[in-house]
């Protein structure tokens, strides 16, 4: 019941705000099926579909793994982690107590995972991210979801793994930190 008075809640306010159906809150049109399949004459689905099978020469996404490691290399690689994360906290922010924390907590979550003989990235970071969220994120200024990805990006960067959309920053901060491993 409580879900459909904050549909109907939201429903009332965006017919009331006069953008009508199919206009999102900046007023431009938002992307549904209903709304694809006005503008594609009702094959939305079947071009979706048909997309993915034009291109026979393209590989599909794979899994991302990282390699196995044995137990000393992840206590290290866990305990390199959560100082890389609580370092970059601090730089990218200013230097607080719970950047510690969160960084310990990270350590903890990921070489937990790893135990348990995860290596695909995406588990990985889905737990990560509800690991942390069990830390009092309040005094950071981000959250659980943040340091779970920008833990990812550290740990394919330091397998060899190429990563999308990095700044020259952070390439040099991840390279000067492997380096001092």
């Amino acid at each position: 019941m409580r879900t459909r008075t904050r549909t109907r809640t939201r429903t009332r306010t965006l017919s009331l705000s006069g953008r009508g159906p199919g206009l999102g809150l900046s007023g431009r049109p938002t992307c549904t099926n209903r709304n694809l399949n006005k503008a594609w004459g009702g094959k939305a689905r079947a071009r979706a579909r048909n997309s993915r099978e034009s291109d026979p020469d393209e590989p599909p996404v794979g899994d991302v793994l990282l390699p196995v490691l044995d137990k000393e290399d992840l206590n290290k690689e866990a305990k390199w982690l959560g100082e890389t994360i609580a370092l970059w906290l601090d730089e990218e922010w200013c230097e607080q107590k719970v950047h510690v924390t969160i960084g310990d907590a990270l350590c903890e979550a990921y070489r937990s995972q790893r135990e348990k003989g995860k290596n695909e990235a995406t588990s990985i970071l889905l737990q990560l991210s509800t690991d942390l969220s069990k830390v009092d994120f309040t005094e950071s200024f981000v959250n659980p979801y943040d340091v779970a990805n920008k833990a990812m990006e550290c740990l394919m960067f330091k397998s060899g793994i190429e990563v999308c959309c990095q700044s020259e920053q952070d390439r040099k901060f991840l390279e000067e930190s492997i380096r001092n491993i």
